[in-house]
């Protein structure tokens, strides 16, 4: 016979589906750090140039004024009765995709990018240079290339970038890079977050 308290050990649901959903996220939310918990994000913030850069102005709409999902970089949302803790410090001011989605919203076009300047990040020249080799504008891939590549890449690439390597800052010296020294990376961040994750246990917001 099951004891008389063991109906009280399981939390009953109470109300909708969606009242359960609710108590679910509040109660996750409770288990979340704010960066002010982490000693990291304390040096972090404490150098200069990564600290709060300024107050989001109470006469600004947030719903108009930012972009869905991305806070400003370098803005505290002063909002501290609506959004978590963790959520209202200030963010690393990188500024890339931010400056692409606003300019974006204000008019932007890649189609008429020429008449617009972007210092939001180092954006390359796509179409047609002048005095340059022609661009391809296709190329045939094989079957086999449409696969998931291995993790660190294909091992042909990387013994190409080990040997530019080796040509271009080792010439003369006694070690040499093979294509284990060489990881290829889909971009900034992905190679970033591996080099982190060998150092140890991080948390990387992309």
């Amino acid at each position: 016979m099951a004891h008389p308290m063991a109906r009280h050990e399981r939390p009953v649901r109470s109300g909708t589906p969606l009242d359960h959903f609710r108590d679910v996220v509040r109660d996750a939310l409770k288990h979340y750090k704010s960066e002010h918990d982490s000693e990291a994000h304390q040096i972090f913030r404490s150098q200069a140039g990564h600290g709060p850069k300024a107050i989001l102005p109470q006469t600004i709409n947030p719903d108009e004024e930012t972009v869905p999902g991305i806070v400003h970089p370098g803005i505290y949302i002063a909002s501290c009765l609506v959004l978590p803790p963790f959520l209202t410090v200030s963010l690393g001011s990188t500024g890339v995709i931010y400056c692409t989605d606003r300019a974006i919203a204000n008019g932007f076009s890649y189609a008429d990018s020429h008449s617009w300047s972007n210092l939001g990040q180092g954006a390359p020249e796509v179409g047609p240079i002048p005095g340059a080799p022609e661009k391809p504008s296709s190329i045939a891939l094989p079957t086999d290339s449409l696969e998931y590549a291995p993790t660190t890449g294909v091992k042909a690439l990387r013994e190409a970038v080990a040997k530019l390597y080796n040509q271009t800052y080792r010439v003369g010296k006694q070690s040499q890079y093979t294509y284990e020294n060489v990881c290829i990376v889909p971009g900034g961040r992905a190679g970033l977050s591996r080099v982190a994750a060998v150092v140890g246990d991080v948390y990387c917001v992309t």
